[in-house]
């Protein structure tokens, strides 16, 4: 059996790499503005691109409608949504589809 590590609230470049060298399997980027780990698009389009092909990559959001979710996936194609809002059953099954 073996246990992946995810690495979340990555934010800079110094920080994805530490995860990378010391074996992240998933690296986790937050697009939840009032945290202080948030990352605008243009950054984590950058730090996915670095972290492609060496850990999976996961976009966490809390309550985010669809256009911004559309812009996720559109531009940083994660492998993973992480939903941590107050989201309803139904909600995950509309952004599953």
């Amino acid at each position: 059996m073996t246990t992946e590590a995810k690495i979340c609230g990555i934010n800079t470049r110094e920080a994805l790499t530490a995860a990378l060298d010391n074996g992240a399997g998933y690296v986790g980027f937050i697009f939840f503005e009032p945290s202080p780990r948030h990352l605008e698009i243009v950054a984590a389009r950058s730090l996915a691109e670095q972290a492609r092909g060496r850990a999976k990559i996961v976009a966490l959001t809390a309550d985010a409608g669809d256009a911004v979710l559309d812009e996720i996936t559109k531009e940083i194609a994660p492998d993973f949504l992480q939903l941590h809002g107050s989201e309803t059953p139904e909600r995950v099954v509309e952004v599953k589809e």
